[in-house]
């Protein structure tokens, strides 16, 4: 029997095997082994041995199947703060998070006091969207990249391009929305010894357990992630109309974030915005209102949801216009359907200038001279975005996915891969109080046999284990039952993992997305508390047989990364081969974990083998999956 069971235990570990993926670790433990001490895979109170003797020996495995395909937001207080970093690198200071308490498009624009150095404070979105702050569902491309949906732009220094050509315009206007489902398949094998003092309440145990994983990552969305066609008919509008009655000519809408994505064909940025000392100018033509003449070139028409319709593309003799709402220096101004002036001699390349979501939210539409023409300068405009954008390519190399895409970068991977996870072992003393209770002191180690990641650009790969690092357990566990049908079970334990080195995506100064870049080692380091409260019911009549119910606390504390460079700049090369500044604090954004996990468990035992199965399920908590687990698995006694 003992020789059939161990075939039928290789041949599932075997037959269940599949493959993985890399980010920080955003999984709980597993069900069937997270137990201190686990005599097998099963979640109820300890049964009393079918035979007592000095040495107990049991064999295990059990089968598993998890999946998620949503997450939970950040903790409210921390959805709604970016976090800051500090210019003074080296140092450990930590981060400095931006004061907010909204969830809108305000935010307090403070940093705490630091004897780090100087801190960048520029104001940004205080929150993704209401779900994220209420720790309701969001997608899990939240928890990998930090956003749901983001412009390629936002992986780089700043969270903006610059003056940066980067020969693909939809870095900065097209929205990527990776959606994608986690799923995971494998087999735990585990043994545990058991050895009990003769005439004393004292007994010491150890035990070994191995998980075999396939893990996989689906896309859901067959690569819908950058619709260009889409995203180009949203930012530019045009339309055939009569110009002041007289001929039919070609207006045009075109929406700022996407005009000032554009360069010249000199090279040159196609919008530069006023540093408050000038002019703000489109292909070289100066949009500002000019109050001398009372004439204005073109105007800024707001849409705050991005989108005009062309029926709405009117236009106005630019030397009678009268409106008189400006636009203000950061974007603001006027609601929806208002035209506004572009003023001269206003900081728009500090506001404005650095905010693609206000710049969405704005049409440069021309105006006539009055004379059934557009204004010289308007006409100007259209002409050269016109020409431009005869030799663009937004659904090719112009398109954000392809730029990725030619360095490595796939956001329609579908990852897979199989592979033995981390090896744990413990070690514990326990002392029988008496017939109904007991409790046990409990150390242990992981040891990293799972494959680590050595390709950040993998951005969907998660590794099998603890990617690489040591972990060491300390714990205590203890539990009561009835003489009949009731037991109770509780431990808590505290596991340290120990920092190593990593292959990971450089995160710059001010990117708002993270894990999506070049190649650069860091060091890297957590912990996390793990807690579990168990009650079994059993059988009145077969003790042998009955039901567990259980919760589950796990607490991940927020990683600590440090970047390995030989640059004492903390310099690396981005994806546009600039050197940038790195900054920790980014990749560390939102890593700690609280989930909040109800599980049950039905078993029977027939003299010397038992069988048990039971499901899990994520309710509650922030930063994780929402997990959905079910398992079976049996075990021997010897």
């Amino acid at each position: 029997m003992k020789k059939t069971f161990l075939k039928i235990a290789v041949l599932l570990s075997i037959t269940s095997s599949s493959i993985l993926l890399s980010v920080h670790e955003l999984r709980t433990p597993l069900s069937l082994s997270s137990r201190l001490n686990p005599l097998s895979g099963y979640l109820h109170y300890r049964l009393k041995p079918v035979k007592e003797d000095k040495w107990n020996v049991d064999i295990w495995s059990g089968a598993y199947y998890r999946r998620a395909d949503t997450g939970m937001g950040p903790k409210r207080n921390e959805t709604c703060s970016l976090i800051q970093f500090p210019v003074t690198f080296g140092s450990d200071c930590g981060c400095c998070p931006r004061n907010c308490g909204c969830c809108n498009d305000e935010c307090a624009n403070t940093c705490l006091p630091s004897t780090c150095g100087t801190f960048w404070n520029s104001c940004g979105t205080c929150c993704y969207d209401e779900d994220a702050c209420n720790r309701k569902k969001v997608p899990l491309s939240e928890l990998f990249f930090g956003k749901s949906s983001f412009r390629g732009e936002e992986a780089f220094a700043e969270g903006i391009l610059l003056n940066r050509p980067s020969g693909a315009p939809g870095l900065s206007f097209a929205m990527l929305r990776p959606r994608f489902d986690y799923n995971e398949r494998g087999v735990v094998l585990g043994v545990h010894v058991e050895k009990k003092r003769p005439d004393s309440k004292w007994r010491f145990s150890w035990n070994v357990t191995l998980p075999i994983k396939s893990i996989e990552v689906e896309q859901n969305w067959a690569c819908g992630l950058e619709r260009s066609e889409d995203s180009l008919q949203s930012v530019v509008v045009n339309k055939h109309d009569n110009v002041d009655g007289a001929d039919v000519q070609k207006i045009y809408g075109y929406r700022l974030d996407f005009l000032s994505a554009l360069q010249d064909p000199a090279g040159n940025p196609l919008v530069v915005y006023d540093d408050g000392t000038d002019v703000t100018t489109i292909a070289g033509q100066d949009v500002t209102e000019q109050a001398a003449a009372n004439n204005k070139h073109v105007y800024a028409f707001r849409r705050n949801d991005g989108q005009l319709n062309p029926e709405d593309l009117t236009l106005e003799n630019g030397a009678a216009d009268t409106s008189t709402i400006d636009l203000e220096a950061d974007g603001s101004g006027g609601v929806d359907d208002d035209r506004l002036r572009i003023q001269a001699a206003t900081n728009y390349r500090d506001g404005l200038g650095r905010d693609r979501n206000a710049q969405a939210k704005l049409f440069i539409i021309p105006n006539s001279d009055g004379a059934g023409n557009l204004r010289p300068e308007a006409a100007a405009i259209q002409d050269v975005v016109d020409f431009i954008l005869d030799g663009l390519d937004l659904s090719g190399n112009g398109s954000a996915t392809s730029f990725f895409g030619r360095r490595g970068i796939c956001f329609c991977a579908h990852e897979h891969f199989v592979g033995v996870g981390d090896l744990e072992t413990q070690s514990a003393i326990g002392y029988d109080i008496n017939d109904h209770s007991y409790i046990e002191g409990v150390v242990g180690f992981k040891y990293p046999t799972g494959r680590k990641n050595t390709d950040p650009c993998r951005i969907y790969f998660v590794p099998p284990g603890n990617n690489g690092h040591w972990e060491f357990r300390v714990g205590a566990n203890g539990g009561w039952r009835s003489k009949k049908w009731f037991g109770i079970y509780a431990d808590a334990s505290y596991s340290h993992v120990f920092e190593g080195t990593e292959k990971r995506a450089a995160a710059f100064r001010g990117a708002t997305v993270k894990n999506i870049g070049p190649c650069v080692n860091a060091k890297v380091r957590w912990g996390y508390f793990l807690g579990h409260v168990d009650m079994t019911i059993f059988h009145p009549i077969n003790q042998n047989m009955g039901f567990s119910l259980g919760y589950e606390l796990y607490h991940k504390r927020r990683d600590r990364i440090r970047f390995c460079t030989c640059d004492q700049s903390f310099r690396v090369e981005d994806l546009l081969g600039d050197r940038m500044p790195l900054d920790s604090c980014v990749l560390e954004h939102n890593t700690n974990i609280l989930t909040h996990k109800i599980r049950g468990q039905v078993f029977h035992r027939w003299n010397y083998f038992e069988l048990y199965g039971g499901a899990s399920r994520v309710v509650g908590g922030w930063n994780g999956m929402r997990e959905t687990e079910a398992h079976i698995g049996c075990a021997i006694n010897f």
